[in-house]
Parts: structure tokens; C-alpha cells; sequence
């Protein structure tokens, strides 16, 4: 964030901006709305997101390894 914010001339804008940007990322993960349910048009921002992977890994991980994919991938539409 403090990167992005020094290429900007004002320091609060760039950290308004980033801010903004990282809450889409973290909406659009498959936290709080599923794949399915994201509109055609907003759907390039569920795989931009830094959270989604990481995410989904995590799901697969803790709950049953290849036994669990299957009930993960049917929850979230996706795979890891």
C-alpha cells in the first residue's frame, strides 16, 4: 500500500485508492459471495482477487484433502 500510494501525488488519495481496491478483492474471493452468484460483469475480479487462492487452499487443506476438494469445489464452483 505504501508503494502504490508514493507513485500517487497525494499520499491519502493512494491509500483511499488501495484501500478501496483490497475490500473488492476480499468481497469478491468467495468470502461473502459465491462464484455463482457474482454477476457476468463482475467476474474478472473474482480471479484478480489476492485472497481467492490463498482461500481456497486453505479450504482444501483443512478439511479433507482430496476428499475434501470435491465438497469444496461443489461449495465454491472453483478448485485450487
Amino acid at each position: 500500500m505504501v508503494c502504490f500510494s508514493a507513485l500517487v501525488p497525494n499520499f491519502i488519495m493512494g491509500t483511499s485508492v488501495i484501500s478501496g481496491l483490497m475490500v473488492s478483492f476480499f468481497l469478491f474471493s468467495s468470502y461473502f459471495i459465491a462464484k455463482d452468484d457474482i454477476p457476468v460483469y463482475w467476474k474478472f475480479m473474482h480471479y484478480l482477487s489476492l485472497f481467492k487462492y490463498p482461500f481456497e487452499c486453505f479450504l482444501i487443506n483443512e478439511y479433507g484433502g482430496e476428499q475434501g476438494k470435491g465438497k469444496i469445489v461443489n461449495w465454491m464452483g472453483v478448485g485450487c
